[in-house]
């Protein structure tokens, strides 16, 4: 909420000081030729659609008041205490709204991914696990498998069921070093089935996968999300004897 203040006034200190906002706001076409009329045209938009994602209702004539009153340094017309009880309320409310849109996501997820899974089971190739992982080996290797202390370097790329790509090593530049028991659990399952030089193609149900949270993948992946990867193993590093 501090931040959207803050935008708030910031677009009022933009504004030509020679007309009024709510005079030009009365204009059908107000000038948009300066690059200041122009910013703060921009800045208007910006924050009401910054605005409108909180869920919330917006009185515009309301907003342009406190936006002159900012831009003025008048005495705000409510109360600091009012100021703070509403900032609470609109904060609680926009928490409950974001709570109840993850969790309707996250149960959307589950039900996608449950007939994704069903259905890609059935596929030639197709290796369920009593995990519930599904795997397809791409290629095999040769050698010995690793354990779950193991180091191990690998390329990948990293899918949604609707064939997204959110992740890759490939795009990285370069394999990419992990510790079998440090990364997901699917990947920890799938990578001791394979030996250096396979290519495993994994199917991770949610509770394999990041589970209920967001993942750290700038929020592409949703909660309870199923899961693709193509994993390949190049080697395992100082595989103890």
């Amino acid at each position: 909420m501090k931040i959207l203040l803050f935008i708030c006034c910031l677009i009022s200190i933009f504004l030509s000081p020679q007309t009024g906002i709510a005079e030009e706001a009365k204009k059908e076409n107000p000038n948009l030729w300066t690059t200041s009329q122009k910013f703060s045209y921009v800045m208007g938009k910006d924050v009401i659609t910054a605005l409108k994602k909180l869920n919330t209702e917006i009185d515009l004539d309301a907003f342009i008041l406190g936006a002159e009153d900012c831009y003025h340094d008048k005495a705000p017309k409510i109360s600091k205490e009012e100021i703070d009880a509403v900032k609470k309320e609109i904060s609680r409310s926009v928490k409950e709204k974001q709570k109840d849109l993850v969790a309707e996501i996250a149960d959307r997820n589950i039900r996608e991914g449950e007939a994704f899974l069903k259905e890609n089971s059935k596929k030639e190739g197709v290796i369920v696990t009593q995990s519930g992982l599904q795997y397809q080996i791409i290629k095999e290797g040769e050698g010995k498998f690793p354990k779950e202390d193991d180091e191990v370097v690998v390329h990948y790329r990293g899918f949604l069921i609707d064939g997204k790509e959110f992740d890759s090593s490939y795009r990285r530049g370069g394999p990419t070093k992990v510790r079998v028991n440090e990364v997901l659990p699917g990947w920890a399952e799938a990578l001791q089935k394979m030996n250096a030089g396979s290519k495993f193609r994994i199917f991770l149900p949610a509770h394999l996968a990041y589970g209920p949270r967001y993942s750290g993948t700038g929020g592409i992946v949703g909660p309870n999300s199923t899961i693709v990867f193509e994993v390949e193993l190049i080697e395992i590093v100082d595989m103890p004897e």
